[in-house]
């Protein structure tokens, strides 16, 4: 990697959300565990069911996050893919994640986050602090979402009762 190419990466690297409280050095660390794959526009990075051995930081580009063909979200640069895999045991892919324009992601490797993390290093453990809480946040998100269509759909419910007692 040529050297302007690697103090960019590390750039991005050091401003995406899960590296926001990290020092240089501990960003340092962390990058040297990172492999960066490049992708092209329509190419899949992982598939719902594959086994996720690694969370993906999106350097540079586009990924649409598909499930079972229904859109989940479109994420670019800075956004995190593949959290849980840095938890722990063995998590398959929850969705399928597919370049919309030529794509750099900064893949952290599940064993190799582990390994820094069991050495309870300090950039790990702020690492999994902030995925903690960005996480939090999305259930928290998910859970209003889910109580506001379930608020909106319980008169809808209630109508169905009441007339599958009709009979014509």
């Amino acid at each position: 990697m040529a050297p302007s190419t690697h103090v960019s990466l590390r750039r991005r690297l050091a401003v995406s959300p899960i590296c926001k409280s990290l020092s240089e050095a501990e960003v340092e660390r962390v990058f040297g565990i990172t492999e960066e794959r490049t992708y092209q526009t329509g190419d899949v990075l992982f598939r719902e069911g594959d086994l996720s051995e690694a969370l993906m930081v999106i350097a540079q580009g586009r990924v649409e996050v598909t499930k079972q063909g229904k859109l989940l979200s479109t994420l670019g640069t800075g956004d995190v893919l593949g959290e849980l895999s840095l938890f722990g045991g063995t998590h398959l892919r929850s969705a399928t994640g597919t370049a919309l324009a030529v794509t750099t992601v900064l893949r952290m490797p599940t064993r190799a986050f582990r390994r820094m993390l069991d050495a309870q290093e300090l950039a790990a453990l702020k690492i999994v602090n902030t995925l903690a809480h960005q996480m939090a946040e999305r259930l928290l998100a998910l859970t209003d979402k889910l109580v506001t269509s379930t608020s909106r759909a319980a008169p809808v419910l209630e109508a169905r009762k009441s007339l599958a007692g009709w009979k014509l």
